[in-house]
């Protein structure tokens, strides 16, 4: 049973259907369908969201306020639209026929957005689609018309910009309202308003856990959960308690997810936590009337972006807008069909793949992109290679010199002539074939039959281990495909063990302690006559000698203050505005993006992560808690590797930092470290996860993560030097 508390809800797990899953379609359709307006430019960045109308007609100056009184007048008002929209056409079937012939696994329904109209009969408020406009259950139609074998997602806004009992988040970009005429300030009716007295407890709980109880989603996708302003952790245990295998998206509020959700973006690296890629086919999540062809992805971009987000552990969910007449316009439908289209042929490579060691080959004839099943390997070309398709990176082929010859197979047209080149592997391709966006070369043995092929991930992980002791592992038996994968065996070492049967996208651990007797730990499980492996390297720990670090007082806050004593500063940023109020606490990091809360962090001395012994610094007044990464020379004693605890500000993004070391020789080492974004999880093991942190805004936001580095040294290492934009450096020790 889960509690609502973090320590329990953070025992949840991505659930493996969504792991495998690939591709989901998001539905966003409401009362902005009618205006159905943008600027397809953005004004600012942002406001080119069509879903956002209200807002943006609320916003001195804007374009969408402009058009407005051109198009409508002063006196229609937001709400006008709920009482126009219809969807009288809006036909789930045939919405699900689209999602199908797409390709997607799962889809997401907008259940309610920031507007607060409920797309469903909610007992708490009349504000609904069932109330007023098309007069219909939505939630319940798209759900009961679900296919066979499709996933259910809805989607759901935490915060209403204008509800009358909403509390202020983000200097009250929500929570504004009640509603006015956005020409004369006048109150304006917020149309089905049932009076409440506070809006978590007596609106946005007892919607969620409507949604959660009478359609039995297996996705909840959050949006906004800023602020503090959610029960979300009440809602979670109640969610994951009625179905363990059910998955929630980062944007809780709460710092509980299974996934999280760039916007518009794609990672740059494979991330080992999962991750969905969120965007529409145009620039909007609401249909936008104004966006033209060139305002949309082609099948060709989307295919191409598809491949590249699947290479890097991730999920794509693709928006689709209905017009107001529920409706998908054709510059949508087009390109998804086409995605469809090359799945029927391309699926293998991608549903219930996993990544690569890398992603890509940048040394390749044309850009391809990688991902691999357990006895097939998969190489996306994101273009069309003429002749000859050319590899650097050690992809894996076997020559028939050991073992049998590698057969090399193009999807859709059958085995390709392949050869070494001195260190590329060429690949023939065959000639004659139609323009394609993208192209996938299947590496197996001869025979492979992926139809029947039984997909069992096997990964292996190991915990560092000093000298002499055993090492504790965990081995995650994953079926990723379609087929039942039977009872086995496992062996590793001297550990000999029964495996249970698996259904198609379920996963089992199992856990065992082996005699360290080789730096690389080798586990083989059987399952019928399928025989599938996997190692891990085990890290032999030397001691620990934590370094002391010059701390960097002028650039680590961005020449902004850290308070002494009980407070700590909370800043903007300096395009949002004033500096907010300051914030109790102890001092702590307080860097251009916001404030790590001081009493969160651990107290100054020993600090252990990945059972290297790190020193926590003690903050003394006017010198902050972390080293700038801006370039200072850092000695160290001579080890084996270098350990550091570091973070960065990258608006959501990592940074790229450049780590040199420098030896008693004059040698210099280039190392390349990208930094996790201290609100955004990254590739590097986690050594501190904080409940939540203070935004530039001054709002309570989830999570603060600082990241644990490791870089193997040279001989001889005598000191480093970091640079990177705004990365800060907390702790740094060397390993004997």
């Amino acid at each position: 049973m889960y509690e609502p508390t973090l320590e329990s809800l953070r025992r949840h797990e991505t659930p493996q259907w969504f792991e495998d899953a690939k591709l989901g379609v998001f539905l966003h359709m409401g009362p902005y369908s009618v205006p159905a307006w943008a600027p397809v430019e953005g004004w600012p960045a942002g406001s080119d969201y069509a879903e956002w109308y209200w807002k943006e007609l609320n916003r001195p100056g804007s374009p969408t306020r402009e058009r407005h009184r051109e198009v409508y007048g002063e006196h229609v008002e937001y709400d006008d639209f709920l009482h126009a929209w219809k969807a009288e056409r809006f036909d789930p079937v045939e919405v699900h026929a689209l999602i199908e012939a797409g390709g997607a696994r799962y889809y997401v329904f907008g259940a309610k957005h920031h507007d607060g109209v409920a797309l469903w009969d909610s007992a708490v408020t009349d504000r609904t689609s069932v109330r007023y406009g098309p007069r219909r259950d939505l939630v319940a139609e798209v759900v009961a018309a679900t296919p066979p074998g499709m996933r259910v997602g809805l989607y759901y806004s935490i915060p209403e910009w204008y509800h009358p009992r909403m509390p202020a988040i983000g200097g009250g970009w929500f929570g504004a309202g009640p509603p006015r005429n956005a020409f004369t300030g006048e109150p304006v009716p917020y149309t089905g308003y049932r009076p409440v007295e506070d809006y978590v407890r007596d609106h946005q709980l007892p919607q969620l856990l409507e949604l959660a109880d009478r359609f039995d989603p297996d996705l909840m996708w959050a949006d906004i959960g800023l602020g503090g302003v959610n029960d979300s952790h009440a809602f979670m245990a109640h969610y994951f308690n009625r179905r363990p295998d059910v998955a929630v998206n980062n944007r809780f509020g709460n710092g509980v997810y299974d996934f999280t959700t760039p916007e518009y973006s794609v990672e740059p690296v494979i991330r080992p936590g999962k991750w969905e890629a969120c965007r529409g086919v145009g620039r909007s999540f609401g249909h936008n009337a104004a966006e033209g062809p060139e305002h949309h992805l082609t099948g060709a971009e989307l295919i191409r972006l598809f491949a590249d987000v699947v290479s890097k552990n991730g999920n794509l969910l693709l928006n689709l807008g209905p017009a107001a007449d529920g409706t998908v316009p054709e510059l949508q439908r087009r390109p998804l069909l086409e995605l469809g289209a090359w799945l029927a042929v391309h699926g293998e490579a991608m549903y219930g793949s996993a990544p690569w060691s890398r992603p890509d080959d940048p040394l390749a004839s044309v850009p391809v992109r990688f991902t691999t099943q357990p006895h097939a390997f998969y190489v996306t070309t994101l273009g069309d290679p003429a002749g000859e398709l050319r590899l650097r990176a050690p992809v894996p082929v076997e020559t028939g010199e050991h073992g049998t010859r590698t057969e090399i197979v193009l999807l859709g047209h059958g085995p390709a002539g392949w050869r070494l080149d001195g260190e590329e592997l060429v690949v023939e391709v065959p000639s004659g074939l139609p323009p394609a966006p993208a192209r996938t070369f299947r590496l197996a043995r001869p025979g492979y039959d992926p139809v029947s092929a039984i997909l069992l991930g096997v990964t292996v992980t190991a915990e560092p281990v000093r000298p002499g002791e055993a090492a504790e592992v965990t081995v995650t038996l994953a079926n990723r495909g379609e087929t039942h994968a039977p009872a086995g065996r496992l062996t590793c070492g001297p550990a000999d063990l029964a495996t249970p049967a698996l259904a198609p996208h379920t996963r089992h651990r199992l856990s065992l302690t082996v005699p360290f007797a080789d730096v690389v730990i080798r586990v083989q499980v059987t399952s019928g006559a399928e025989r599938f492996g996997a190692a891990t390297a085990v890290v032999e720990l030397g001691d620990s000698l934590p370094v002391r670090l010059p701390y960097d007082n002028v650039g680590a806050v961005a020449g902004r203050e850290t308070q002494a004593g009980p407070e700590v500063a909370r800043h903007m940023e300096q395009d949002a505005g004033p500096a907010g109020e300051a914030v109790a606490g102890q001092p702590g990091f307080t860097g251009t993006g916001g404030t790590y809360p001081a009493e969160l962090l651990p107290p100054p001395g020993p600090f252990h992560s990945r059972r290297v012994r790190f020193e926590w610094p003690r903050h003394a007044p006017g010198r902050p808690d972390n080293l700038l990464a801006s370039g200072p020379e850092v000695a160290i004693p001579e080890g084996a590797r270098l350990h550091l605890l570091a973070s960065a500000y990258g608006r959501w993004k990592p940074v790229e930092a450049r780590l040199t070391v420098r030896t008693r020789s004059g040698d210099r080492h280039e190392h390349t470290l990208l930094v996790g974004d201290w609100r955004n999880p990254a590739a590097d093991p986690i050594a501190l996860h904080l409940p939540y942190v203070h935004s530039p805004r001054g709002e309570r936001e989830p999570d603060g993560f600082v990241y644990h580095h490791t870089v193997p040294l040279p001989p001889g290492a005598r000191s480093f030097t970091l640079t990177g934009d705004n990365v800060h450096v907390w702790a740094v020790t060397v390993e004997t």
